[in-house]
This record gives C-alpha cells, sequence and structure tokens, in this order.
C-alpha cells in the first residue's frame, strides 16, 4: 500500500532489478525494544510502526496552538516561485514560525519548512533540535520507549502545503529515521544499497 523496499535498480528497472517486497507494518506494543533493534535496526530494514509516539499529544498541534508554543521562534523556509518549481534548489529565507504557519493557514503552498541549522550545546556538541521544536520539547519524548536504547542524532520538522505533487528527489540520509506524519499522506520509495 504505497510503501515498497527495492532491491535494485530505481524504478525496478535495469539489469540489477530485483522483485520488491511490502515493507512490515508492525504495532509498537506488539514488539520489544530488543525484539525491534535486533529485526530491523541492526538489519537497517524498513518498517512502518504504529503506536510508537504518543499520537494524543500531537493532537493538540493545531495551527493555533502552534503559534502560541512557538510562533516567535525564527525559522529558515524553502521558497520557490511558483508550485511548478521543485523545493531543495537553495531558495530559503528566514522569518518567524508565526508567519510560516499564517501562510500555510491560508493554503500557501510556496513555502516549506525544512531542516533547521543545529547551533551547539554549552559544551559544544551539536544540538540535538531547532527552533521551532525547541519550543515544544513538552508535546514529544525525547526517546520512544521503543527507541530508549538509542541515541538520537538530530530531531527535524517538516511541514507544507502541496496542492500538485511534490518530492525531495533521490538522496541517501546518513543517519536511521523515525519519520511521523501528522497530518496528510507521504509516500516512501526505499531502495537497498
Amino acid at each position: 500500500a504505497g510503501f515498497t523496499l527495492s532491491s535494485g535498480a530505481p524504478g525496478g528497472r535495469g539489469p540489477k532489478a530485483q522483485k520488491t517486497e511490502a515493507v512490515p507494518r508492525i504495532d509498537a506494543s506488539d514488539i520489544s525494544p530488543e525484539d525491534f533493534f535486533e529485526r530491523f535496526i541492526a538489519q537497517r530494514r524498513p518498517c512502518v510502526l504504529k503506536g510508537c509516539v504518543d499520537d494524543g499529544k500531537f493532537s493538540k498541534w493545531t495551527v493555533e496552538y502552534l503559534k502560541k508554543k512557538a510562533g516567535k521562534e525564527k525559522v529558515d523556509v524553502e521558497f520557490r516561485k511558483d508550485n511548478t518549481q521543485q523545493y531543495g534548489m537553495g531558495n530559503k529565507k528566514s522569518m518567524t514560525f508565526g508567519e510560516f504557519l499564517e501562510d500555510f493557514k491560508g493554503g500557501g503552498d510556496l513555502l516549506y519548512m525544512t531542516t533547521q541549522e543545529l547551533g551547539a550545546d554549552d559544551d559544544g556538541r551539536p544540538a540535538l533540535m531547532g527552533p521551532p521544536l525547541t519550543a515544544l520539547t513538552e508535546d514529544f519524548p525525547a526517546r520512544p520507549s521503543l527507541l530508549a536504547c538509542l541515541v538520537p542524532s538530530s530531531y527535524n520538522f517538516w511541514m507544507g502545503n502541496n496542492k500538485g505533487k511534490s518530492n525531495s528527489g533521490l538522496h541517501h540520509d546518513f543517519h536511521d529515521n523515525l519519520y511521523v506524519l501528522l497530518k496528510g499522506k507521504k509516500s516512501f520509495k526505499l531502495y537497498s544499497p
């Protein structure tokens, strides 16, 4: 149902193309942290998790709530001239998260909030998250219980409207990802290295 792991060439073409397999869907309450690590993390195998984070806390993330809690935070957003252009072209500007949320609430689809620059903590190490998440830390666990044995590298927050079709292009993430979709839909095409 939209999630596949492909072994071989992108799009399933070419001499190395192999049959795709469905990515397993599991409920976080049905697997222990040890089994999850052994079956998925250690094997670098994707899965779709249900119940990994408390959805109830995110249900209060309305535009009004986010503006109240984090609206004054400065964020960098990607922009495009019209909705035929792709994001990821290096076009960025700074604004308050509240200004971004007003555009988002109005249905604007020319701005997209992506990964924020991370500062350093008091010891000079890279920060775990940037704005606006720094103002929202009470709303999500630093480490979901299923992943309690893992050390997070960073937390990111992506947000935007899309009336058409948009993609982030083929890329490789250097760290494992826990992607929490709060609203809308997102399709992933995953390829084995």
